[in-house]
């Protein structure tokens, strides 16, 4: 194979595509294998009469999944994340198992005919106006279970789990974040559908977002970020430079 100065040239687009459908079949394909396991782990459980939700082994789950994923190079929190989706798919069977249910599955084909229906993720965060900042803060940390990771004098962000929320002093608001696999595909499709407002703000560590227009209808602000580079935490900082009137 061709070389540019030194650097192996990587293989031709198209093979490389094939070995990643390649791949993602046998993910498929051991993703089924571990919810037949889990089908089974629910009859051992309901003959045993154990809880669903164990969550000492769900503790066991993120702490050893993310040692294995940084063993070998891959994003520990990306690892927890994915498990975290297949958590819940694999408590949905078990619950079904359960209650003699069998759940109907969602179609295998969708009509992805918008930018968010083709490139939504997940919610990535929420801001909260609050009118006493201390006093939220309290609520969500001490009673609620969240952690605070960044704060200033104008706002805190608690996380639990993949749950991330903004609180922000001032008046009552609420903005959605939600993640996107590109910003520029989903900012093309919403501006054609006049459904965009302002420019894209993009932080020192690759988080991007722009707003979406706001709707008396919807009462909320919405907002599409994605990362481009480090993991970014949201916060409030990208949240200010966001706001109408201050771009």
């Amino acid at each position: 194979m061709a070389t540019l100065k030194g650097v192996q040239a990587p293989r031709p687009l198209f093979e490389l595509r094939a070995e990643l459908d390649r791949i993602d079949r046998e993910l498929i394909e051991l993703l089924a294998q571990r919810l037949d396991v889990c089908r089974e782990v629910a009859r051992a459980k309901e003959v045993t009469k154990a809880r669903i939700i164990a969550p000492g082994r769900v503790r066991e789950i993120w702490n050893t999944r993310r040692a294995w994923a940084a063993e070998i190079g891959v994003d520990p929190a990306f690892a927890e994340q994915m498990f975290r989706s297949l958590l819940s798919e694999t408590h949905r069977i078990e619950s079904a198992e359960a209650e003699g249910r069998h759940p109907i599955p969602a179609p295998p084909e969708i009509a992805y005919d918008s930018a968010l229906q083709l490139a939504a993720t997940r919610i990535d965060h929420v801001v909260i106006g609050v009118p006493d900042l201390r006093a939220a803060e309290d609520f969500f940390v001490e009673r609620a279970g969240f952690v605070a990771t960044s704060r200033s004098d104008r706002w805190v962000t608690v996380q639990a789990g993949a749950v991330t929320v903004v609180l922000r002093q001032g008046p009552e608001l609420t903005h959605i974040a939600i993640e996107v696999l590109d910003t520029e595909h989903a900012r093309s499709d919403l501006a054609a559908r006049g459904a965009l407002t302002g420019p894209t703000v993009v932080g020192s560590d690759g988080l991007e977002e722009f707003l979406l227009a706001s709707d008396p209808a919807v009462g909320v602000n919405l907002g599409v970020v994605s990362r481009t580079g480090d993991r970014a935490e949201a916060d409030g900082s990208l949240f200010e430079r966001l706001r109408p009137g201050r771009q």
